[in-house]
């Protein structure tokens, strides 16, 4: 082969490598030109802020880069397609918004089976504007989004080529579908983050309602607990307290923010902290509330009784966080059971001293009666008389006695009688004062005027106000007593319904005084200032005085003594009355008296007075007899003139039921009511129940007389 040859083999072969190349270079262009078409599709659409930025930048990256002439974005459902964007080279206005029927490609692309369509101007499917017409489209390209997959929706991006052949619009495919999935992925990725920061927002608006209900609900619950009087506070499991209310705030005398942080020791004395930490350590390991009582003393040095419990409370997972406390002070309900309960005993010890009082009553009757009838008898020798006038005074000293227990079962309201003072207070202050260092001067005029009242109920006050002044002067002293006529107190001393005169009785002594901040309060029912005082005397004093339309005032200043002034007002007809029985004593003409009494004692002693004045007397044991044997009088015509009847019969018919029977049969009948129960309130009422006079067991003659007077004068 000649040189010629080997030389044009060679250039040959040179032009088929060079053709190779050339083409290898093209491709490699062309994948260049693909890789930076695809570079700046995700540069641009990664500027975007939003999804229908992504697929607008998309759809103008491609179209500008590859001269499409027209772009879109297509939504399907099985009816219709949407353009939702679109992007157009010529000035021809887009078809964004439009819906149009599904096309056989549409499917065909939905389906996978064919993506690139030829086209000509005159049959373009509805969904390709028909500006394009000009510019002779020759096929479109249909790239689905999400194919085959449920439950999400289904879109397309269009691609319309004006010039590409077939094969070149194939070759173009795989860009156009890598381009598709780059905006897809930044608009999932936009997407995603709009949802996150959807969620986040929502979360944020949750949490800043949560937020601020629970600043709501802290501030309502703060202030609830600070409401509360109770001390209420809660530890770590340490002691370390981690807050309290108002209340146990000013118990610490320091302020929340103090007692945060602070522990037992740093707040209270070394004993009480030792108690608090006890009973705390019994909680958290126990597990269990705990409940006690215990005196406890505030900064200011006030002792109170605290009922306190505590109780653990634990995290979610059951783990100990430590213990909430609350303490009530019950000083006061405290003092109260205890007042109760002195209350009771003192109703118990009354009932006692009633039944004891009453039986007593019946005795005595018998003792003072018989003395009464045997003085009665004016031959007596005069050692004679005067033993037995002893042994009446001791009497009537154990009546009073009784006077007093039945007072204080009983109380209720007084007896009235037209009474001297001067005997009810010589009498009262002798009782207290017998054998003590404590002199008494009484200073009572001769014309005293009478009161109507209750002399067992007005000696009690006064011998309570003695006891009062004695116990003031330990080292001894004088207690003065004085009483004057007052023709015009002032208004605010004697009640309204009152007469307009008075009696003062005034009782001073020469003790320490009272302190000027509890003279107020003396007259308090339980106000004692003695450790043993059950704070019951003045409180009964005041009652009685009430009872009776007077009043009681106290004058005390330090180092000068205290004055009590008593008012108690002046009942006229009373008075009168009183005067006339004591000055005339004289014997009622002969009468018929039924006398009713369980007690054999005392219906001798009384028949034996009732006959030695003159009186004929017929005597039955209860209610039911005396009721027959009145009726028998009646029928027979010989009626008794006065009965006398005991109020109460154990067991059997009283007083206050036979009478109401006796005044069916004969209601002009006149009944006394008799009674130990001096104090019974049918006593002090006796008109109400029917009665026209009373009588006090004991009795002496000379009240015999008088009840006789009153009843058949």
């Amino acid at each position: 082969m000649t040189e010629e040859k080997r030389l044009l083999q060679k250039i040959h072969s040179l032009e088929s490598e060079i053709k190779t190349l050339r083409e290898e270079n093209e491709i490699l262009t062309s994948k260049a030109e693909d890789f930076l078409l695809l570079g700046i599709i995700s540069e641009k659409i990664n500027l975007a802020k939003s999804a229908e930025e992504a697929i607008d930048l998309t759809l103008e990256s491609i179209s500008s880069l590859k001269e499409i002439p027209y772009s879109s974005y297509l939504k399907y459902d099985e009816e219709s397609i949407a353009v939702i964007h679109d992007y157009t080279t010529f000035l021809t206005p887009g078809i964004i918004g439009e819906s149009f029927p599904v096309t056989e490609e549409v499917v065909s692309a939905i389906r996978g089976d064919e993506f690139l369509f030829e086209c000509k101007p005159e049959s373009l499917p509805p969904f390709i504007p028909a500006g394009l017409r000009e510019g002779a489209p020759c096929g479109f390209c249909l790239v689905p989004v999400h194919p085959g997959e449920e439950n999400v929706d289904s879109y397309l991006f269009l691609f319309v080529f004006s010039r590409q052949d077939a094969e070149e619009m194939r070759a173009m495919f795989p860009l156009l579908c890598r381009g598709v999935e780059i905006a897809c992925a930044k608009v999932e990725t936009i997407r995603l983050l709009q949802k996150i920061n959807e969620i986040n927002e929502s979360l944020e608006k949750e949490v800043n309602v949560k937020a601020q209900e629970f600043v709501r609900t802290s501030a309502l619950l703060s202030s609830l607990i600070d409401s509360i009087p109770d001390l209420i506070f809660y530890k770590n499991p340490s002691g370390v307290y981690l807050g309290c209310n108002t209340a146990f705030s000013k118990f610490a005398g320091l302020p929340k923010d103090r007692i945060v942080g602070s522990s037992d020791y740093d707040l209270f004395d070394r004993e009480q902290a030792d108690f608090f930490r006890g009973k705390d350590r019994w909680v958290l390991q126990q597990g269990k509330p705990v409940r006690n009582e215990a005196w406890v003393t505030y900064p200011d040095g006030t002792s109170v009784l605290l009922d306190t419990l505590k109780t653990p409370y634990c995290g979610p997972n059951n783990n100990n966080l430590g213990l909430i406390g609350i303490s009530r002070d019950i000083t006061e309900k405290k003092k109260t059971e205890e007042e109760l309960l002195k209350i009771k005993k003192i109703e118990s010890i009354g009932i006692l001293a009633g039944g004891i009082a009453h039986d007593f009553n019946n005795i005595l009757t018998a003792i003072i009666g018989n003395i009464s009838l045997v003085l009665y008898d004016h031959e007596l020798k005069s050692d004679s008389k005067t033993l037995l006038e002893e042994a009446e005074k001791a009497s009537m000293r154990a009546k009073e006695l009784t006077r007093q227990l039945l007072t204080f079962s009983k109380g209720g309201d007084p007896v009235k009688e037209a009474s001297s003072l001067e005997t009810i207070i010589q009498e009262s202050a002798d009782f207290v004062l017998h054998g003590d260092k404590v002199a008494c001067e009484c200073i009572i005029p001769k014309d005293l005027w009478f009161v109507n009242v209750d002399k067992g109920q007005i000696g009690q006050v006064i011998q309570n106000i003695v006891l009062n002044a004695r116990q003031a002067m330990p080292e001894g002293g004088t207690i003065r007593i004085s009483c004057e006529n007052m023709d015009s107190p002032d208004k605010y001393i004697l009640a309204d319904d009152s007469a307009g005169r008075c009696v003062k009785i005034t009782i001073q002594d020469n003790g320490p005084g009272i302190p000027e901040l509890i003279v107020d309060k003396i007259f308090d029912p339980y106000f004692s200032t003695k450790a043993e005082g059950s704070g019951l005397g003045l409180a009964i004093c005041l009652s009685i005085i009430k009872k009776h339309q007077g009043n009681i005032l106290v004058k005390s200043s330090a180092d000068h003594g205290t004055t009590f002034e008593i008012y108690l007002p002046v009942s006229v007809e009373s008075a009168r009355r009183e005067q006339k029985t004591s000055e005339n004593n004289q014997l009622h003409p002969r009468a018929k008296i039924l006398l009713m009494d369980d007690d054999d004692m005392v219906r001798r002693v009384a028949r034996a007075m009732l006959t030695r004045l003159g009186s004929e007397v017929v005597v039955s044991h209860d209610g039911a007899e005396a009721i027959d044997v009145f009726r028998q009088a009646m029928e027979s015509d010989c009626p008794f003139d006065l009965v006398i009847m005991d109020l109460t019969i154990p067991g059997g018919m009283g007083g206050k039921e036979a009478v109401r029977e006796i005044l069916k049969l004969d209601p002009e009948a006149r009944v006394v009511v008799a009674s130990g129960y001096s104090n019974d309130p049918i006593m002090a009422n006796f008109t109400d129940y029917g009665f026209c006079a009373t009588i006090s067991k004991p009795f002496q003659m000379s009240e015999m007389t008088r009840v006789l007077n009153v009843a058949l004068g």
